[in-house]
């Protein structure tokens, strides 16, 4: 900031300024990360693993290739891609929902206070969600909380845009049918059928916190996904951004297809 001030304001994304303060943090902290943060880190199930996806910062006009965003050696995929192909495609959606998610709630950002809160804490939970995912097996039951939490509290941020004040909203408790029941009736979308679909097979929240879930490691990473495709129709219901859309409606891309 002094550095900045000392210029007379301007960019902190100014390359001079960028490139004055990395070279500071790196002589701090030799072995940190200081590229750019992520808009929103999601994930996707490839077999019976799971792989971070980041949707990272973009200005201009760009191609957006979906795949590109994960974890993932290509080259792996590619053997992937030749073997089950079904799993790559449900992985470019689930990488399409974290970038509508993610680029859907910035856009929005700053507009209604209530709605940044419960949208914030949608995204935590579905970074979350995911990096639990991705460091093994003992953290299984975290991520099933986690999950269920970021969709319940992404469809709350969006009935805060919508208008719905809060003691209504606490109404909904955790149901995410009774969520999604109200945001289509606000917003209906030709996609209302599958957003319920999507609700109607998430597990209970409370329940999941007390009794044994009896979900397998892939059937919890499809969960997570599902998670993701509901807090992302939520905020599309409010947004713009529908990459998702784009790719249902190439001709070239494989039908979407929910676990």
């Amino acid at each position: 900031m002094r550095i900045i001030r000392n210029r007379g304001g301007g960019d902190i994304l100014d390359n001079q300024v960028w490139a004055t303060v990395n070279a500071a943090y790196k002589h701090l902290y030799p072995s940190g990360d200081f590229s750019m943060p992520a808009v929103q880190i999601g994930g996707v199930g490839l077999r019976d693993r799971f792989y971070l996806a980041r949707v990272n910062l973009g200005y201009g006009t760009f191609s957006v290739q979906p795949l590109r965003q994960i974890d993932i050696l290509w080259e792996e995929l590619e053997v992937m891609f030749r073997n089950q192909p079904d799993q790559v495609w449900r992985a470019s959606y689930s990488v399409s929902d974290v970038w509508d998610f993610g680029y859907g709630v910035m856009d929005r950002a700053g507009q209604n206070a209530e709605a940044d809160i419960l949208w914030g804490k949608s995204g935590s939970s579905i970074e979350a969600t995911a990096a639990l995912l991705e460091r093994g097996r003992h953290m299984l039951d975290a991520a099933v909380q986690s999950a269920c939490l970021a969709a319940e509290l992404a469809m709350k941020g969006t009935l805060a845009w919508l208008g719905v004040d809060e003691p209504t909203r606490r109404t909904f408790s955790h149901g995410l049918s009774s969520l999604v029941a109200e945001i289509i009736r606000l917003r209906p979308s030709k996609s209302d059928d599958r957003f319920a679909r999507a609700a109607a097979n998430m597990p209970n929240y409370v329940r999941t916190r007390y009794d044994e879930h009896g979900l397998t490691r892939v059937q919890i990473g499809e969960l997570a996904m599902r998670s993701q495709y509901l807090a992302a129709e939520a905020v599309r219901r409010v947004s713009d951004r529908n990459l998702a859309g784009t790719l249902e409606d190439d001709p070239n891309h494989a039908p979407r297809v929910f676990p």
